[in-house]
């Protein structure tokens, strides 16, 4: 007999909108300081490749945001909330967005000083 896996869609719903409305505060946070560490570190002009650098840059980071999401989603659908990740969503984007800002700023340095 198959076992029929009964689902809070609603827990679901309002882990993704959790999320979805910290996106654009992480979004704000990570180009500020985007903005610095260029600022501060490169030149005071930038090339479309770099233009283009910092486009895929923040499309990456956005991707890296959405782990947050998905470990939700993944406690919620497929472990029923075995590890109550829910509860630890503030510490997940506080350590997430420090991470992220230390890899900019990494990333920046990276970029206008590279290894020799």
């Amino acid at each position: 007999m198959s076992e029929h896996i009964q689902l809070d869609f609603s827990v679901l719903k309002k882990t993704i909108v959790w999320w979805e409305k910290k996106r654009i505060w992480f979004n704000i946070i990570i180009g500020i300081n985007g903005v610095l560490a260029l600022l501060s570190i490169g030149p005071p002009y930038f090339s479309i490749t770099e233009i283009v650098g910092i486009v895929i840059f923040g499309f990456f980071m956005n991707i890296f945001y959405s782990t947050g999401i998905i470990l939700a989603v993944l406690d919620s659908y497929y472990f029923r909330n075995k590890f109550n990740l829910f509860r630890f969503r503030h510490l997940f984007i506080i350590i997430g967005t420090m991470l992220s800002i230390i890899f900019t700023w990494v990333t920046a340095f990276a970029y206008y000083f590279p290894p020799c």
